[in-house]
């Protein structure tokens, strides 16, 4: 049997600050791909989900709107945070 393998501090600091940024990317990564499946497929997740408290047909299409603007926002907001994680 092998004796376990032990890091000097640096070593263990450069492994855990990679280990923490490819999880950030990769989550940002799945958030993006949700947003963009939502927005293929019609669907509002819950976050997005804005009201407007009228029931004229011009209220219920401004509503549509800023809710699917809410989501490409959010999209925008998590392909410049993948980004800038994916730089550091």
């Amino acid at each position: 049997m092998m004796p376990p393998f032990k890091f000097a501090a640096r070593q263990a600091k450069c492994i855990y600050l990679y280990k923490n940024l490819t999880a950030k990317v990769q989550w940002c990564c799945a958030n993006i791909y949700f947003n963009r499946r939502c927005l293929k497929q019609g669907v509002i997740p819950k976050y997005a989900l804005i009201e407007v408290h009228y029931t004229t047909p011009a209220s219920k299409i401004t509503q549509m709107k800023l809710q699917i603007s809410r989501i490409k926002e959010e999209i925008r907001y998590l392909y410049k945070n993948a980004y800038v994680n994916y730089l550091v």
